[in-house]
């Protein structure tokens, strides 16, 4: 049952499935009278993204030009998160954030090549999850995300010697699985949060040549808490 409803939920569409996580995630919050929480943030991040180890298509590899190992992205990202307290120094959290991504990447082909091109894509991320404070300005937590790439697209870079009739290339939707662990240190309602994520699982599209591993990497963001 767990992974049939995994499977359904990455199928859906994003909005859709934030409109359905945040209403349960009320809800379900023993703590129904107890104090509510909305910080928007404002952040950037850093991940790697290595490419999937049985890519192949056409003989071509998709790859960062200057490591052949690994796509290096980065991102400035905003978002929402509500929390709600269910005990004191106790909580649980929800909350999306969108990031998009602009890289250069390299086809290496049999004959000819290797090519230049432009990438970019986009991702919005649910988390849900728990914080817990260890003092009065300075908590800690821990959540499960879902990471769902889109909207993304591939053409020829300005200075690639490579043209072509299909300049242009849409790769399909892909959906990663993560753990996100984070602090917040809190001074007058105002936020700091460095995070770091471990990507843990690749739902779908692993076998596309411009597929890659779930993402990991860190970042730091900037938000303001607000008591409801």
């Amino acid at each position: 049952m767990p992974c049939f409803l995994i499977l359904k939920i990455h199928t859906m569409k994003p909005i859709k499935l934030l409109i359905i996580l945040l209403p349960v995630f009320l809800i379900l919050t023993p703590a129904l009278h107890s104090q509510t929480y909305i910080t928007p943030i404002l952040g950037y991040e850093w991940n790697i993204a290595k490419p999937q180890s049985n890519i192949s298509n056409w003989g071509s590899v998709f790859q960062i030009p200057d490591d052949n190992k690994k796509y290096q992205l980065q991102s400035i990202k905003f978002g929402v998160l509500p929390k709600r307290k269910i005990k004191p120094g106790s909580y649980l959290y929800t909350g999306v954030i969108y990031s998009k991504y602009y890289f250069n990447t390299l086809e290496h082909a049999h004959d000819p090549g290797p090519f230049l091109f432009r990438m970019k894509t986009s991702r919005l991320k649910f988390m849900a999850g728990y914080e817990r404070d260890l003092f009065d300005f300075i908590a800690v937590s821990s959540s499960l995300t879902f990471n769902y790439l889109h909207n993304s697209k591939m053409w020829t870079h300005p200075r690639s010697s490579f043209s072509h009739s299909h300049e242009e290339y849409y790769p399909k939707n892909r959906a990663h699985l993560g753990i996100f662990f984070s602090a917040a240190l809190t001074f007058h309602d105002v936020v700091i949060m460095p995070h770091f994520e471990l990507g843990i699982w690749n739902l779908n599209n692993r076998s596309e040549y411009t597929a890659t591993r779930p993402l990991t990497g860190f970042g730091i963001s900037l938000g303001y808490q607000i008591k409801l």
